[in-house]
């Protein structure tokens, strides 16, 4: 059985903060996996959503557009874009600058 790079880790370690709706940890073990790796697409969508979830909104959009505009993960494309599409519409309604 392989064992996960350090990247991989960190992204199943945020997945599992995720479970536990520990929003904090959640967002370092993906920060952390894109510190080692800064393309990491995956990363960089589920940070953008976790920071969504938190309010959060325009650190969320700007990783979100980080994660589309990779061409690194493949298949998340129109899942990327609806929740953009969301944090979007969501800064719009609060008026955040």
């Amino acid at each position: 059985m392989l064992k996960p790079t350090e990247v991989e880790a960190r992204l199943l370690q945020g997945a599992a903060y995720q479970s536990k709706r520990d929003w904090i940890r959640r967002s370092f073990s993906f920060r952390e996996a894109i510190r080692l790796r800064p393309n990491a697409a995956e990363a960089h969508y589920y940070l953008g959503y976790a920071l969504g979830v938190k309010g959060l909104l325009k650190d969320s959009i700007s990783e979100l557009e980080t994660a589309l505009g990779s061409n690194l993960i493949s298949g998340k494309h129109n899942t990327i874009s609806e929740r953009l599409a969301g944090f979007l519409m969501m800064s719009r309604r609060y008026c955040l600058r």
